[in-house]
């Protein structure tokens, strides 16, 4: 009950502030995700390192293209051990501190979310994780359907961005690029 009343407080959040950055709500359509998943894995020389969460939240605006989506960084879930997780949301990613990784901007391209099909795209939007804000380009897989538009997308990020520090002891288990994979289903409001 707890996690989904901060789920639901945390989308909230996220839409008033797109609401915002939408024009005050002029969009007469709306597509929220109602499934969305994000995978990472860190392959580095000694160690391999995977976890996913399946509590991304986020909408995309059908007017100006424009976007934002949110993950709490303590929900992912995988790792190799319980304490592996432990250190990830402690040591490296300070989750108590920074709760939210997310990313907004907008598709480049001008893109009809209506007609069914199947749409290759750029977004262009600000990843904010640890606290630290960074501009990234991503190509992004659109499957348009009927009031549906499933987002499908792969990336890698840089930890020296984000001002994720490694200590050098654990250099060789801990990659410096992490790739990430995202698949979200968004139904239209």
């Amino acid at each position: 009950m707890r996690n989904r009343l901060y789920k639901f407080f945390h989308f909230i959040a996220l839409l008033v502030g797109f609401i915002l950055i939408t024009s005050a709500g002029q969009d007469p359509f709306f597509f929220s995700v109602s499934k969305g998943k994000i995978h990472f894995v860190s392959e580095a020389p000694l160690e391999l390192i995977e976890a996913e969460s399946s509590e991304l939240v986020g909408i995309l605006s059908s007017e100006n293209q424009s976007f934002a989506f949110s993950v709490p960084i303590k929900s992912f879930l995988g790792f190799n051990s319980p304490l592996q997780r432990e250190h990830f949301n402690e040591n490296y990613m300070q989750s108590e501190k920074f709760e939210n990784a997310t990313f907004s901007g907008t598709i480049i391209e001008e893109v009809d979310l209506f007609t069914p099909g199947i749409i290759v795209a750029r977004a262009k939007g600000k990843f904010n994780i640890h606290g630290v804000e960074h501009v990234q380009m991503l190509d992004v897989l659109l499957t348009t359907k009927k009031d549906q538009i499933e987002v499908e997308t792969q990336f890698d990020l840089l930890l020296e961005d984000y001002k994720i520090n490694i200590p050098r002891i654990v250099n060789k288990k801990i990659a410096e690029s992490i790739h990430i994979t995202v698949h979200a289903t968004l139904n239209k409001k």
